[in-house]
Parts: structure tokens; sequence; C-alpha cells
């Protein structure tokens, strides 16, 4: 039980970060290059917001589990 709130913790944070990050894609406030594969993703047609959101969480957790 307290795996799967931890899980849902950490999704739910990981998924603000990233619409955050997008927002500030979005309104070109990103400082130049900064952000350039997650804009990259996001200009992409073929794409959705979630298969981008997928994406970014994906590579988050891969990093994490690298550290840990």
């Amino acid at each position: 039980m307290m795996r799967v709130l931890l899980l849902i913790l950490w999704f739910r944070n990981g998924q603000e970060l990233v619409d955050k990050t997008a927002d500030k894609i979005r309104n070109q406030q990103g400082s130049g290059g900064r952000y350039q594969f997650l804009s990259t993703l996001l200009s992409r047609k073929d794409l959705s917001y979630k298969d981008v959101s997928i994406i970014a969480l994906s590579l988050f957790a891969d990093g994490l589990n690298t550290v840990c």
C-alpha cells in the first residue's frame, strides 16, 4: 500500500514539473536551448501532449533509477 502511495505522489509531482516546463516553453519563457529536447517533442505534430508527458516522465524515472 505504501509503495502505491509513493508511486502516486511521484507521478503527481513529476507531472507538475512536466506541465510547468511545457507552459514555460509555450509562453517563450524558457532560456535559449535549456529545454531543447522537450521543446522538440512538443513541436512534433505526431505526438500528443500525453505522449510527450510519458516520454519526459520515463526519462526522469530512468535518471533517478541510475542515480539511486
